[in-house]
Order: structure tokens, then sequence, then C-alpha cells
């Protein structure tokens, strides 16, 4: 369970934070993957699940975020392979 937390904290930086809380460079590159509301819905499910302990709603919920990131990776990567690659390994340390 510590392992999912650790995970799910690095994924929702690059996935839920704002512009205006990042720094410009970063905040730039983030928004070039444009709209990554989908993915920041299920980071907040997960996390709330995992507060919760539901620990197997919470995995089966981040199952959620993988199919929709893999469904999503080939354009996203395009978009911005640098800040993909980012949330991908989270989300890979998150899943795994």
């Amino acid at each position: 369970m510590h392992k999912l937390l650790v995970a799910l904290a690095f994924l929702s930086v690059p996935v839920a934070a704002a512009p205006w809380l990042l720094a410009p460079t970063y905040a730039a590159q983030a928004t070039e993957l444009g709209d990554l509301s989908p993915f920041r819905v299920i980071a907040a499910d997960t996390l709330n699940m995992v507060a919760k302990g539901d620990i197997a709603a919470a995995t089966a919920r981040i199952t959620d975020f993988e199919s929709a990131w893999v469904a999503e990776a080939a354009k996203l990567r395009a978009l911005n392979a640098e800040t993909w690659s980012v949330i991908d390994r989270a989300a890979d340390a998150a899943i795994a």
C-alpha cells in the first residue's frame, strides 16, 4: 500500500497540478500534452479510495488509468515525449 501511495503522489503532480502552481518551464511542458483532466479524475478517485482504505477499488481504478493512458500514448508522446515519459514512469510505478 505504501508503494501505491507514493507512486500516486508522484503521478498526481504532473497530471493534476494547475499550471499556475508549477514552474513556468514545466507548466509549458505539461500544457503541451493537452487536456489531462480525464487522467486527473482517475488519479483523484484512486487517491480517495486509498485514503478510505479500499485498496481493491484503488487497484481497479488505477488500472482504468493505465488503460486510458495506453489508449492515448501515441498521441500524447508525439506532443511532448519528455513530459509523457515522466508521467508514464510514475504510472508504471503506481500500477506495478
